[in-house]
């Protein structure tokens, strides 16, 4: 057998291009410099496909973990010891992962790189808000200012029982940002921290050592709003800040939940106003335990005009359904206002349902 690490490039491009994996395309690019060079170049192309990975729950207590591909409409295994019997949430195309006795950790999915986050046990008044197992639903949301990847200057931020803190790296103790409030869900944008609470959005400058409160965004006016109450969100998407109101997410009187329709409504800065927004345009919102975002559809393969949600109803999947969160997912059609699933398996889990994982590339 011949030296495969001195293939010319042409037939190397060629293998590398039948690749239909990130992950093989990085393994690829480590045999030689040769091959690092094919990978990087076939690498750019992996950059017009931006449709997020669904990371399916774990079937049970294993080192294994399944990631579905909207895209290529296929699932996959990966070894992440690392997620093994943790709680899991994800920002930026990390995870941010809680372990049994509190400890948290920023990992990658794919590379596996962990970076030690500050313990659960340092946050200011935590025995006081202690929840039924505190390492699986203590924390709600966890929101990255950037990737790892590509600053070391970033900053996480976890919403706990509806408050916040944020750390930094190197930080050895989660910093209190609002105690007073709470809040359901955290995004970073412009450079300022976002939060929405119930019918409000308030926005934080945190880049100092003393987090204030920069913006008191006008309430959303209960005329706009055609359902009331529901799960609430906050993403941007196309320059524009978006509030999502997700109506069937919280438990019924007959103790059932399921989405039944979405409301999207759009700040105008300059008025400090609020309106319906009827169209996405060619973009895709993604829901779920995940810091909520948006994608380009035109090159994600994904739906434009469109919700992608996963199973975020903690009240019902832990206290109610028995095999846990998962049974809550779809594609909304924000001008047909329908319905229909993007993924045809089973997934359950009580602690760590399915959840969308941003394209990283590393």
């Amino acid at each position: 057998m011949g030296n495969w690490s001195e293939l010319n490039n042409d037939l190397l491009i060629e293998v590398a291009q039948r690749l239909t994996w990130l992950q093989d395309l990085v393994a690829f690019g480590g045999v030689c410099s040769s091959w690092r060079f094919v990978a990087t170049v076939v690498k750019l192309t992996f950059n017009f496909n931006r449709a997020p990975w669904l990371m399916l729950a774990p079937e049970k207590c294993t080192d294994q973990r399944r990631f579905f591909s909207l895209s290529k409409g296929m699932t996959r295994q990966f070894i992440l010891p690392e997620a093994n019997g943790k709680k899991c949430f994800s920002s930026k195309g990390w995870l941010i992962t809680i372990a049994q006795d509190l400890s948290m950790s920023l990992l990658h999915p794919f590379s596996r790189r962990q970076i030690k986050l500050p313990h659960i046990k340092t946050i200011k008044n935590w025995r006081d808000l202690k929840t039924t197992k505190m390492y699986a639903n203590f924390i709600f949301k966890c929101a990255l200012s950037s990737s790892p990847d590509y600053s070391s200057n970033y900053t996480i931020v976890i919403s706990y029982v509806g408050k916040l803190a944020y750390a930094r790296p190197g930080d050895r103790s989660w910093i209190p940002i609002d105690l007073n409030a709470y809040y359901h869900d955290i995004i970073f944008y412009n450079g300022l921290l976002y939060a929405v609470k119930t019918s409000q959005v308030r926005a934080f400058d945190i880049r100092g050592n003393n987090p204030t409160v920069v913006q008191e965004v006008s309430s959303l006016p209960s005329e706009l709003l055609r359902f009331f109450p529901g799960s609430w969100y906050v993403a941007e998407s196309t320059r524009k800040l978006l509030v999502i109101v997700r109506e069937g997410s919280q438990v019924n009187d007959n103790w059932s939940y399921g989405t039944t329709r979405f409301q999207v409504l759009g700040l105008d800065f300059l008025t400090n106003t609020w309106t319906e927004v009827e169209n996405l345009g060619d973009r895709a919102l993604f829901l779920g335990h995940n810091s909520s975002f948006s994608v380009d559809a035109s090159i994600s393969h994904c739906k434009a005009n469109c919700i992608y949600f996963t199973d975020d109803c903690v009240d019902a999947y832990w206290y109610i359904a028995c095999k846990g969160g998962g049974k809550d997912m779809g594609i909304y059609d924000l001008q047909e206002e329908t319905i229909e699933p993007f993924f045809k398996g089973d997934s359950y889990n009580r602690i760590t349902p399915p959840m969308w994982v941003e394209k990283n590339f590393i």
